[in-house]
């Protein structure tokens, strides 16, 4: 269903288009009336705390030099259109899926799935991996679950707080290591 869809290895040139489609997505994802009256503004001011300049740069070198972290893009010709971000941690609870996001008009094509069984391949099954998700967004919930997350409780990240005091509720989701 992914047609002309390449699923790869993100390389320190994605880096911008990977801020772009993280703050693109975010604007679609966590505005909320329902849930602490999260507004699009809240979200934009968020991302005004770095220029696209200066996330695009932390996360090249993320790419470029963190051998525990590795962040896999979906591109569409050169339309990068979605990407995960997955850290090994050296503790048994720390592997983690730090960052996913799909543009809304490629959600529920396959992107998503490949993505994922990238990372999982990578973060091997020995692990738990967790992962932070907005308690609201009920279509990432069941998409984890496909893959064997099961729900954790509530989290108090702090990335989580917005200027206007709002806070984006998160739960964690874990898929516990095979034994």
């Amino acid at each position: 269903m992914r047609t002309n869809v390449i699923i790869k290895e993100a390389t320190p040139e994605d880096a911008k288009q990977i801020t772009y489609v993280r703050r693109k997505t975010g604007l679609t994802t966590y505005p909320n009336r329902n849930e602490g009256i999260i507004t699009k503004e809240d979200i934009e001011a968020s991302f005004a705390k770095r220029t696209i300049e200066e996330e695009s740069e932390a996360r090249a070198q993320r790419i470029a030099d963190i051998s525990d972290t590795h962040i896999w893009v979906a591109k569409k010709r050169d339309i990068l259109v979605g990407f995960i971000e997955a850290m090994k941690g050296p503790d048994k609870d720390d592997n983690k899926i730090r960052s996913f996001y799909i543009l809304s008009q490629y959600q529920h094509q396959g992107i998503g799935t490949a993505l994922m069984e990238e990372a999982l391949k990578w973060l091997g099954g020995e692990k738990q991996v967790s992962c932070e998700v907005a308690s609201y967004n009920k279509d990432a919930i069941r998409f984890y679950k496909k893959f064997g997350f099961e729900e954790n409780g509530l989290t108090t990240n702090s990335v989580a707080e917005l200027a206007s005091g709002a806070k984006i509720a998160e739960i964690e989701v874990v898929k516990y290591p095979i034994v």
